[in-house]
């Protein structure tokens, strides 16, 4: 079973075949999976030293390539049993847990989603805001209001999703994580020029468990798995390897920035103030066009972030909705819930979300991509087996022990951080 369906596209006199293309895939994993967060990684991860984080980072990058490959699993034979080529999470959790797991299912998504966009608009608003201050806000006015920022990286970005094709949007993600890519190579130029070896020598293993859920909710990018399979048409492989191989890219650029910071730093920096990795490299580094360079990868790594929050939002409105609209005319209302409420809240105090966000981050992604997928798989494998469906899809060896030690790993990340909090 290599493909399920063909993407066709009317052009007006006759049908097109439109696959998704593998590139374009591997690059919204991983713009997805990059967000401006990874430039203050280093502030959280100095505390432990570069070779624990390191450690930490490659652990969880695998139980994030576990729990996605679960999740094409469950979407993959979820679309070949009921013939829909477009199957979300919730749909998938209602058939699983009933009407009250979907409702807990849905909250945590919805919530985690939007905490996300909230981060995102606040982020990339803030960078735009500055732009237009730097450049001379009506010819040397004071600087706009804070909602102006947030309100044109809506309009940009939101304007290009609104509008655009799927092709071009897939097009406009790789192009804005290539540049990403670009401006990622030249901070890490720049941090090299500091950089001695000895300083990755200090670590303290015993402090570990707090890189976890940062590093958990780093790599998240398991929303967009349903929409991928719909991309690839289905194919397995080709969706084995868009995950591990866009999710293997930002490992790498996780690995590779958090060392060239922390080989940097010596012992006497940041012991005061919480350390920003960004002022050290101002500061150490003397370059002019860094801050160019730091804006550029911020504000591109949080766009393409950005895309792969709202194809997830956009998925899940779907399901959650009895819409009586066409997929034409239900975009205005879907593109007004995405992008309304967190665009009303950014513009006021984001403390609130941020808070939310540290503490659903963790919780939210194991259970809604640890736990909920591994015990759809299990059913879906019953089902299999019991009615003789020698075709199911498996993208995850390993039978059910694979399955059950996805579970309790996540179990075992909600409980440390339950400890944590009330410790």
């Amino acid at each position: 079973m290599a493909r399920l369906f063909s993407n066709l596209e009317w052009t007006g006199d006759r049908w097109q075949h439109r696959p998704g293309r593998l590139g374009e895939c591997i690059a919204l994993v991983a713009g997805t999976t990059v967000g401006a967060g990874i430039l203050a990684l280093p502030a959280a991860t100095q505390p432990v030293g570069t070779i624990p984080a390191t450690v930490v980072m490659v652990a969880v990058w695998a139980y994030m390539a576990v729990c996605g490959l679960v999740m094409g699993e469950i979407v993959l034979n979820a679309m070949a049993r009921t013939g829909r080529p477009a199957i979300g999470l919730l749909n998938l959790v209602r058939d699983r847990f009933g009407p009250s797991g979907a409702r807990l299912a849905g909250g945590l998504y919805a919530a985690l989603h939007y905490a996300l966009i909230v981060a995102y608009l606040d982020r990339g608003g803030e960078i735009l805001g500055q732009a237009i201050a730097d450049w001379g806000w009506g010819f040397g006015m004071a600087a706009p209001p804070a909602w102006v920022g947030p309100a044109l990286f809506v309009a940009i970005f939101g304007g290009l999703l609104y509008f655009g094709t799927e092709r071009f949007v897939d097009s406009l993600n790789a192009l804005l994580f290539t540049l990403a890519l670009g401006a990622f190579g030249l901070l890490v130029a720049a941090a090299a020029g500091q950089w001695d070896g000895a300083h990755l020598a200090r670590g303290n293993w015993g402090a570990i468990g707090q890189t976890v859920p940062i590093a958990f909710v780093a790599l998240v990018y398991q929303n967009i798995v349903p929409t991928l399979a719909v991309k690839l048409e289905g194919d397995g492989r080709q969706l084995r390897r868009a995950i591990l191989l866009g999710t293997g890219l930002p490992l790498l650029m996780f690995v590779v920035w958090n060392g060239a910071i922390l080989g940097s730093v010596g012992d006497g920096w940041g012991t005061g103030d919480p350390f920003d990795p960004l002022d050290f490299l101002r500061q150490q580094s003397g370059i002019e066009w860094l801050g160019a360079a730091i804006a550029i990868f911020s504000e591109f790594a949080v766009a393409t972030s950005l895309i792969g929050q709202v194809y997830g939002l956009y998925h899940f409105f779907n399901d959650a909705v009895p819409w009586r609209l066409g997929e034409r005319e239900r975009r205005l209302p879907l593109y007004s819930l995405i992008f309304g409420p967190p665009l009303g809240l950014v513009t006021g105090d984001t403390s609130l979300f941020f808070a939310a966000l540290d503490y659903a981050g963790a919780f939210g992604v194991s259970i809604l991509f640890g736990i909920m997928p591994a015990a759809v798989a299990w059913q879906q494998r019953d089902r299999a087996i019991a009615e003789g469906e020698a075709r199911s899809v498996r993208l995850l060896p390993g039978g059910k022990g694979i399955l059950a030690i996805t579970i309790l790993i996540a179990v075992g990340i909600i409980s440390q951080q339950i400890l944590e909090k009330i410790g």
